[in-house]
């Protein structure tokens, strides 16, 4: 069996016959004295054994788990794209700069919306080292999402009247989306087990698409008005 020999000097590496092991000689390159290892000194690196239960031939009995694909695929997005082309046209569809949108018609749409973003925004920011939710589990966890953020704008609907404001200036607005932020990331970090920055961005990812379909459908950024100075 060949042995591998590094030379000290120029640092070549090349096999000798196990013939010379143990054996002084000039190396072929730069001829520098170089000592074959005995056979016995050779680092041998073995395949690492398997642990569990075996067969009498020595062949495990338990096959390792392989992780499964989790990649957005093709169809997947042509899903996603088809989906926000329906949001967005019915957005132009219910566009009334004059009369505006009701209510009830706002509620159920933040929902509608809610659930597509939060299905993408998780194929997008899950941690790919960590084996994904599927199937039923994964709608629970989507659904409990999206309900909580729908809901963050039912609280930005009702809460400052209730409390006495009409109208928010842009301090008070900045304050308001930044504690929506929280709330959402809190959500997220602990519905869908995400990192703190990707539960932020997922909120986040929400919160910007449900503002651009307002600005689309011709009313204020937030669903109570933003006192503008001139």
């Amino acid at each position: 069996m060949p042995i591998d020999v590094t030379c000290p000097g120029c640092h070549t590496r090349f096999k000798v016959s196990d013939k010379f092991a143990g054996q002084e000689g000039p190396c072929p390159k730069c001829k520098h004295k170089i000592r074959v290892p005995k056979l016995e000194e050779q680092v041998v690196v073995h395949a690492p054994e398997s642990f569990g239960p075996k067969t009498k031939s020595g062949q495990a009995v338990l096959k390792p788990i392989q992780r499964r694909e989790t990649k957005v695929r093709g169809k997947t997005w042509a899903l996603i794209a088809a989906v926000f082309i329906v949001i967005v046209g019915g957005a132009l569809w219910l566009r009334d700069p004059e009369q505006g949108q009701p209510l009830w018609a706002l509620a159920i749409g933040s929902v509608l919306v809610a659930f597509p973003v939060a299905r993408t925004g998780y194929a997008f920011l899950r941690d790919d080292e960590l084996d994904p939710y599927r199937g039923k589990e994964l709608w629970i966890r989507v659904s409990i999402v999206s309900l909580f953020y729908a809901a963050t704008w039912a609280a930005l609907t009702w809460l400052p009247p209730l409390a006495g404001f009409e109208t928010l200036g842009l301090m008070s607005a900045t304050l308001v989306v930044g504690l929506l932020l929280a709330f959402g990331t809190a959500v997220a970090y602990f519905a869908l087990d995400l990192e703190t920055g990707p539960a932020f961005f997922h909120y986040a990812y929400y919160l910007g698409v449900t503002i651009g379909l307002r600005l689309i459908m011709a009313l204020p950024p937030l669903s109570i008005p933003i006192e503008t100075t001139t």
